[in-house]
């Protein structure tokens, strides 16, 4: 834990990455860490999923002095549980309240007058809340925006946040490359100045898009992930295969949903496989499935709020007929 010590990071916010995966001398954790740390606005291109984005929140999280305070992350409805498995993980071992805001009109779970630790809620039910002078936005030291391109809530969020602190830390989250587009707005308007963060395995000259004909897809729920590649490894057999993930969460429960019976088969977070059928369990960068691609035949499983960056990445992709998840 030497690295996160050297960043003044909280200990059992950095045990809580590194229990589900992520090392200080990560590319993605030294890249975006100190930065939010710091307490500067930052833009990170993250493909949208809330495992990728475990380096930011645990610092945000993990911060103490000056920059500590508790964090708003914004989200579209269909992540928040998602969000929240992601970041009890995270939080697991600290001291810190979560709270997950799951649908407008219901009260906050803690009747303390101070917030949460982390709020995690859709622009719509923390606007909600603000109207019902439950939220107190002014208190928030952090707002996190996880990939608003995905939302259709841009005056929602401008009512929102027009009470949020203006030296308050804006971490915007988002897969779309052309910042100035989609998530561009929110970019301009609320983390002017921002820094911009890129994922280290996006390199100059490399393809925008992937064309290669073997990517498939397979529709799923965050939740039923673990069982959709269950059900891909069924249907194609695969003599060798990996399932591919951001980080370790899940790896204890796809292992026990896949059972112990099959050979040939590997969980990994990050690495590619030199050979074999990968599953990507959480969406890749363009370049990663590039050479997952390089590796063998791809599958992407395709979980809410994922499909146009699948789009992007995989244009000539194939949707898979999962027989064994159909119940009559």
């Amino acid at each position: 834990m030497s690295g996160f010590a050297e960043w003044k990071i909280d200990p059992a916010s950095a045990a809580g990455l590194e229990h589900i995966g992520w090392r200080a001398d990560d590319a993605e954790v030294r890249d975006a860490v100190p930065a939010v740390l710091r307490g500067s606005n930052v833009v990170v291109l993250l493909p949208p999923a809330p495992a990728w984005a475990g380096p930011v929140i645990g610092a945000l999280l993990g911060r103490t002095g000056e920059h500590a305070g508790p964090v708003l992350l914004l989200t579209a409805p269909s992540m928040i549980a998602e969000w929240a498995i992601t970041v009890g993980a995270l939080a697991e071992g600290t001291t810190l309240r979560i709270e997950v805001a799951r649908a407008a009109g219901t009260r906050a779970s803690s009747a303390s007058p101070l917030p949460p630790d982390l709020l995690i809620a859709s622009p719509e039910t923390a606007l909600d809340r603000h109207v019902r002078s439950a939220l107190h936005p002014e208190r928030f030291r952090a707002v996190v925006f996880a990939w608003p391109e995905e939302w259709n809530a841009d005056e929602t969020v401008t009512m929102l946040l027009q009470d949020v602190d203006r030296n308050a830390q804006r971490v915007v989250l988002t897969a779309r490359g052309e910042i100035i587009d989609g998530a561009g707005g929110v970019v301009e308007r609320y983390a002017r100045k921002s820094l911009v963060l890129k994922p280290p395995t996006v390199e100059a000259g490399t393809p925008a898009l992937v064309t290669s004909p073997s990517v498939r897809v397979a529709a799923t729920t965050w939740g039923g992930r673990a069982a959709t590649a269950a059900a891909v490894l069924d249907a194609i057999d695969p003599m060798q295969a990996t399932i591919w993930t951001a980080d370790e969460r899940d790896h204890q429960l796809i292992r026990r949903t896949l059972g112990s019976l099959r050979t040939g088969i590997s969980v990994s977070s990050r690495t590619i496989p030199d050979a074999g059928t990968v599953i990507c369990y959480d969406p890749p960068t363009a370049q990663q499935l590039t050479r997952l691609g390089a590796a063998g035949e791809v599958v992407l499983l395709v979980a809410p709020g994922t499909e146009s960056h699948a789009a992007r990445i995989a244009p000539s992709r194939r949707p898979m007929l999962l027989l064994s998840l159909i119940h009559i």
